[in-house]
């Protein structure tokens, strides 16, 4: 092989090399979306939010789901469960629907989340995660704060 053929091998091999790099150190630090403190992509109601995933899971997932959307979510506290780690997870109803919308809070919303109580109205903003269906119908939201 000649000398000039090798270089640029070598050479475009450590170019690739450095800009695999490069993109993941970019995206291992790449900073977290506040979702408590974006604007929401979509304001609906624990049954809207159901329905929508019951009607076309695939559909909602990409509404939804894709791209970190920013959703607000209002309901009927169901329950106030504090986790392990202190955190907590509050879980909302509609009286239309049989479903659940889970939502973990952020750990600076205990405080808040401790004054919640079965049956009281809020309104939840996080990112949503997907459906899940191991016990009945529940949509899980994540990083969420009460609004």
């Amino acid at each position: 092989m000649k000398t000039k053929t090798r270089v640029l091998l070598i050479g475009g091999g450590v170019a690739v090399v450095l800009a695999v790099v490069a993109i993941a150190v970019y995206l291992f630090y790449k900073p977290e979306k506040d979702f408590g403190g974006s604007k929401p992509d979509y304001v609906l109601s624990v049954g809207d939010l159901l329905a929508a995933f019951e009607h076309d899971e695939a559909g909602a997932n990409q509404q939804f789901v894709t791209g970190d959307k920013t959703l607000r979510v209002a309901g009927t506290v169901n329950d106030v469960m504090r986790n392990a780690d202190g955190s907590y997870t509050v879980t909302l109803a509609d009286n239309d629907t049989s479903g659940i919308v889970s939502c973990s809070l952020i750990p600076g919303q205990s405080s808040r989340a401790e004054q919640l109580r079965k049956g009281d109205k809020a309104k939840i903003q996080g990112q949503c995660s997907g459906l899940e269906e191991l016990i009945g119908q529940q949509v899980i939201m994540i990083r969420c704060v009460l609004v």
